[in-house]
């Protein structure tokens, strides 16, 4: 069970707010404008950002949304 990085915001230069294990459940709050993050909660309260190439081939997310409220700053 290979921990997934959460991070603060959409990019793998972020700074990691935590890691949680592949199986956690997590609530998809959405995705980021390239597809390629989903927008999770919560972290210690705190919504983070898990790159999809972690989740394996991100054909489940195709019904999520992009943009949106799913933004870096909120």
């Amino acid at each position: 069970d290979t921990p997934l990085t959460v991070r603060s915001a959409p990019s793998v230069a972020a700074p990691a707010i935590g890691s949680l294990a592949a199986s956690a459940l997590l609530r998809i709050e959405g995705r980021d404008n390239s597809g390629r993050w989903l927008r999770v909660c919560c972290i210690d309260g705190v919504s983070g950002w898990v790159n999809l190439t972690e989740l394996g081939d991100g054909s489940f997310s195709a019904g999520i949304p992009f943009g949106g409220v799913c933004t870096a700053d909120g």
